[in-house]
């Protein structure tokens, strides 16, 4: 109804079975908002591979709790994309946000790529995930085409950063109209 705010929503994964809406085409309340869970778990490998083709070693690190907790169907998704097509890859859960850096610095042997996944651990410290990979000669492919502008090598999905800025404008000329 008109008298409730509106609410919005942003790179949900699955918002209906979040229960945040009733279903996408009917959300049963003032709801609306943009999903990504039409990308395919194995997408990021997919992305990764078509522009390096020649890579042997991907790092796929995340933390349980990443992507509202579907980032386990996504590495998942990439490691049985990535090995079907002979690469070995390297799932590193990452506990907690401070372990960040000292997992991945420990786990760069022998990598020629690391795969940032949707909603990574990992996008929070992109920087620091870049100076190591450079140190290491390493190439990052990462969720966001924003995190091109902080040194990924190869980035597939939404930007980020755009989506956010266009949609709270969009919140706010709607709430005008109201």
């Amino acid at each position: 109804s008109s008298d409730l705010p509106s609410v919005l929503f942003i790179g949900v994964r699955n918002p209906q079975e979040l229960h945040i809406v009733d279903s996408e085409e009917h959300p049963g309340r003032n709801i609306t908002g943009v999903s990504l869970d039409t990308l395919r778990t194995s997408y990021g490998a997919e992305v990764l591979l078509q522009y390096n083709p020649e890579v042997k070693s991907v790092l796929i690190p995340y933390h349980r709790d990443d992507n509202g907790g579907f980032i386990s169907d996504e590495v998942a998704g990439c490691r049985e994309y990535l090995e079907a097509h002979g690469v070995e890859s390297i799932a590193l859960e990452i506990p907690s946000f401070a372990d960040t850096m000292t997992y991945l610095k420990s786990s760069l042997d022998g990598v020629d790529s690391i795969l940032l996944l949707t909603g990574s651990i990992c996008l929070s410290t992109l920087d620091g995930v870049v100076k190591l990979a450079n140190q290491y000669d390493i190439q990052i492919c990462s969720f966001g085409l924003d995190t091109i502008d902080h040194g990924a090598t190869y980035a597939y999905g939404a930007n980020l950063d755009t989506l956010g800025r266009v949609s709270a404008e969009v919140d706010r000329k709607s709430t005008r109209l109201n």
